[in-house]
């Protein structure tokens, strides 16, 4: 695979992974009690959002539209998190939800980068390596709140 089919795979897996982390984030907000939690999942969302503009930014660059997440990939993530927070909607429940999301998504992204992160432009891999970096901060942290 060329240099430019790998950028675009990369970019499109971040760009994929920042807008969804977004969204869900967003789904659990309202069901979230504890002021201390709504304000790191708040700082997430600003986190995730800058890390989706500048992915962006770097597609723009390289003439490759950014593509939002499918809505059946939305509408199953949606339920998911509807289904789980019916059963047990504490802040705890939720913390432990989305240390589970942010290392899926690591995971997902540190496989992408595997597979094409060496045949990529050093800003692609380094802002890929980023945001691996971030989720996996995230999800550690997040921990504090599930008790």
């Amino acid at each position: 695979m060329d240099r430019d089919k790998s950028n675009a795979a990369l970019l499109a897996q971040m760009y994929s992974n920042t807008k969804m982390a977004v969204e869900n984030i967003n789904n659990v907000m309202s069901k979230v009690r504890g002021k201390s939690m709504i304000t790191e999942l708040t700082a997430q969302i600003e986190n995730y959002s800058g890390l989706a503009a500048r992915t962006s930014d770097l597609m723009h660059q390289r003439s490759i539209p950014p593509r939002q997440p499918g809505l059946m990939e939305k509408a199953m993530a949606k339920f998911g998190i509807g289904v789980n927070t019916l059963i047990d909607s504490t802040d705890s429940h939720i913390a432990d939800m989305v240390a589970k999301g942010t290392h899926m998504g690591a995971d997902s992204l540190s496989q992408a980068y595997a597979k094409y992160g060496l045949r990529c432009d050093r800003q692609v891999a380094d802002l890929c390596g980023e945001i691996i970096d971030y989720e996996r901060k995230v999800s550690a942290d997040i921990e504090k709140f599930h008790r």
